[in-house]
């Protein structure tokens, strides 16, 4: 199956990290035409210094050529669709907020049902507030089933979040892989 994994995590992707582990892990057991696609990687800007001129025309955006329409195009292009949050502070990390806010200058009516309609699944890196990831997510994505979501804590295999460490754990990469096997 193809796979698009998108690691919404702030670290650099030099290895190290729950989010890019797991999106590798992903890549090596289930596709062959698999991609790994790091936000932090990408040059995106935050939506800012504007006048919300994107809302008139999605090209007057000032930022309209950086990796944002690139991104959201590729994500449109795959079934299979993953994205990897981790939640700091209780609340998705901003990566993921800066992707939904800088999106008003990706859809137009057509873009946004194909993307509305997709059936990506979310795997929430989240000691605590997961249910204010899932809540936030499940209003973009009304359709979305619970069996979408995967929450991951740290805390639960007696880690720390910050080592990235999580896919040394046999238990994490068995719910990984029922969780895709599942959806």
């Amino acid at each position: 199956m193809d796979v698009l994994v998108v690691n919404f995590s702030g670290r650099i992707s030099n290895g190290k990290g729950n989010g890019i582990g797991i999106g590798k892990f992903i890549i090596e057991n289930f596709g062959n035409k698999s991609v790994l696609i790091n936000y932090s990687d990408k040059e995106i800007n935050s939506c800012n210094g504007c006048d919300y001129d994107c809302f008139y025309s999605r090209s007057n955006c000032k930022y309209f050529n950086d990796d944002l329409v690139s991104l959201y195009d590729v994500i449109l292009q795959f079934k299979h669709v993953y994205y990897i949050i981790p939640v700091y502070s209780d609340f998705p990390c901003s990566n993921y907020f800066a992707f939904r806010e800088r999106g008003q200058c990706y859809f137009n009516d057509e873009r946004y049902e194909l993307y509305s309609d997709k059936q990506i699944k979310f795997i929430v890196l989240a000691n605590t507030g997961y249910n204010n990831v899932r809540n936030i997510i499940k209003n973009d994505f009304p359709h979305t089933k619970d069996s979408h979501f995967l929450r991951l804590g740290s805390s639960d295999y007696g880690l720390k979040s910050a080592d990235g460490n999580l896919m040394n754990n046999n238990d994490v990469r068995r719910k990984i892989r029922d969780f895709i096997a599942a959806n």
